[in-house]
């Protein structure tokens, strides 16, 4: 069973979220806004990633004046090194500095902060997107298990400095005391070669 991260649940993620958690199966929901949904120390340490997340997103806005994760998709289509695929409204890329091999995002290419408020022409451009990405991960890795994750922004004042994304995490390899305790991650797959690796693969 696949684990389900949101930031911020907002109005209509938290019932969907409570529906998914009462399904039972091997689920986690994270609310950055009203703190984790299941207790547990895995699952406090993804809380703390998240509000980092959602900190980090807010520090580079105060700076900049501008979204950190709009400066990140110009940056990625501009240079295309680690782009996987894109559509008219979505981008499939490997971050600059992922936590584990083969992590992909998917961000939507117009400014948007909160996942519910997406028109249905986004959701299903997002639909393909993710089809396409997940047949291309299929094809490389050979059908790996994977978690995926949907970033929407916590309720407040975060509508101009966060960008929903959802996040497609293969499970490849196993966080071990080295992670646990510092909070690094030790990724042998640099972004470049699972780009690169998933632009040859077609489903």
């Amino acid at each position: 069973m696949a684990t389900i991260g949101f930031i911020g649940l907002g109005n209509m993620g938290w019932p969907i979220a409570e529906h998914l958690v009462r399904g039972g199966g091997e689920l986690s929901v994270i609310d950055a806004a009203a703190g984790p949904a299941e207790a547990g120390e895995a699952l406090l340490a993804r809380a703390r990633e998240v509000r980092d997340e959602v900190d980090g997103a807010r520090g580079h806005y105060a700076a900049k004046e501008r979204c950190v994760f709009c400066d990140i998709i110009r940056q990625e289509l501009a240079s295309e090194v680690r782009v996987i695929s894109a559509n008219p409204d979505f981008v499939a890329l490997s971050p600059y500095a992922p936590r584990f091999p083969f992590e992909t995002w998917l961000l939507p290419k117009r400014h948007q902060a909160m996942f519910e408020d997406a028109p249905r022409h986004e959701i299903a451009s997002l639909a393909r997107l993710l089809s396409d990405v997940l047949r291309r991960i299929n094809r490389a890795l050979r059908f790996p298990p994977y978690n995926l994750l949907i970033h929407s922004a916590p309720l407040g004042d975060a509508h101009e400095y966060y960008h929903w994304h959802v996040d497609i995490i293969p499970k490849l390899t196993k966080g071990a005391g080295f992670e646990w305790a510092t909070g690094f991650y030790i990724n042998p797959t640099s972004p470049e070669e699972a780009a690169q690796v998933l632009r040859e693969a077609r489903g």
